[in-house]
């Protein structure tokens, strides 16, 4: 996991920038916006990211950050399977769960929620693209 390429106005804030960009949910937030001319792909124009859905680093609480950045060092090596993939992706699905609720202080009863829209969403042919990585 790399921080963002693009500069923060805080340092601190790349960790959780990081964090989010990374997580299920982002990867949504980018394939809904995104245009899919082909299955399995999406892009976005620059005229595109300031729809993105991301966290406000701003709005959190210095703890909230601080603990972001421990988070943020102990993944900061990790690979992480292919967006498609996310469903079976032990590491981004570790990630969601600390980032959402440890973070970001959400009810640890999201998480089944969560998986169900993260296999949902790689269910989706244009997600997939047809990969025999599918789910099944």
């Amino acid at each position: 996991m790399e921080p963002p390429i693009f500069a923060c106005c805080e340092e601190l804030w790349e960790g959780i920038l990081a964090l989010w960009f990374n997580s299920t949910l982002e990867l949504m937030s980018y394939w809904w916006h995104g245009s899919r001319q082909q299955l399995g792909r999406t892009v976005l124009t620059i005229t595109t990211l300031p729809m993105l859905t991301c966290v406000d680093p701003r709005q959190l609480a210095p703890a909230q950050i601080e603990r972001a950045q421990e988070v943020f060092q102990a993944l900061k090596s990790e690979s992480f399977l292919p967006a498609n993939e996310a469903y079976r992706d032990a590491r981004r699905q570790a990630l969601d769960r600390v980032l959402l609720v440890d973070v970001l202080g959400l009810d640890p009863g999201i998480e089944p929620l969560l998986d169900h829209v993260r296999m949902q969403w790689c269910s989706e042919p244009t997600v997939h693209g047809g990969k025999k990585t599918a789910p099944k």
